[in-house]
């Protein structure tokens, strides 16, 4: 997963396009991006109305693509839970939805 300083966090870089949006506020805080061939789950953590959040990615297979799809409610929520569960997760800090601090950054 790259990120870019300055970048959206559901954009996180110019490599990134946008798949799925899951749910959003007043700008996208869940879905899929694509990057570089690799499917992606992006995810505020914290901070969904606020000026600073904390954003989340994690790889996801095409099992975990179809059942965050097909998923609503509660059963939604579980399925985002299970796709950042014991895996390698990306975490980055936004301001004013732009990303501050990510590794890999340029």
């Amino acid at each position: 997963m790259r990120l870019r300083f300055g970048a959206e966090p559901w954009k996180p870089s110019e490599t990134s396009r946008v798949i799925a949006v899951y749910d959003k506020h007043d700008r996208p805080t869940c879905g899929l991006i694509e990057q570089q061939e690799h499917t992606f789950l992006c995810d505020c953590i914290e901070g969904h109305a606020w000026h600073v959040s904390v954003w989340a990615y994690a790889e996801v297979t095409d099992d975990q693509v179809a059942e965050l799809t097909a998923a609503e409610g509660a059963a939604f929520a579980a399925a985002v839970d299970r796709a950042l569960r014991r895996r390698s997760v990306v975490a980055a800090l936004a301001v004013g939805d732009r990303l501050i601090r990510a590794p890999n950054s340029g």
